[in-house]
């Protein structure tokens, strides 16, 4: 072996690569732009707005003698989804947006279905609508993928 340590020849002995490496990680912005922050935001307030009053009347939705375990199964099931989906999102995962998307429109052909509009169900249709638009924007699109590159 040479004062230079460059292998010999015949020397078969593996000898890691002397090339000098960046070993910092690549910086990837992870906060949300300001869109998906909104989005969260009113997300946020349409779980709270579905919460308000199901604590409030939480003596009726439970009540399984007189009242049906299938609405209070769902209304729990309902909510622990939209949470769920709701982190999910901030934390820049690219299927809960679109996860979201399809909830939003079996629950709104439930509402049209239903029959049953008034101002609360104006208000929570009306949030997830600008939630999920401002979901679908250039910024928050490249966001969701900016892991994918």
């Amino acid at each position: 072996m040479s004062s230079t340590d460059e292998p010999e020849a015949g020397d078969a002995r593996y000898r890691a690569p002397r090339t000098q490496v960046d070993d910092r990680a690549h910086t990837v912005d992870s906060r949300p732009p300001i869109a998906v922050s909104i989005s969260v935001l009113l997300f946020s307030g349409t779980i709270v707005g579905l919460l308000v009053p199901m604590v409030s009347n939480w003596h009726q939705l439970f009540d399984f003698e007189h009242g049906e375990p299938a609405a209070a199964a769902f209304a729990v099931t309902f909510v622990l989804i939209n949470t769920t989906l709701v982190a999910m999102i901030f934390r820049g995962a690219n299927w809960a947006r679109y996860l979201s998307l399809v909830f939003y429109l079996l629950t709104l052909a439930v509402i049209v279905l239903d029959r049953h509009w008034d101002l609360e169900v104006t208000l929570y249709l009306t949030a997830q609508t600008i939630a999920l638009i401002l979901l679908f924007t250039p910024q928050a699109r490249a966001w969701f993928h900016r892991l994918d590159s």
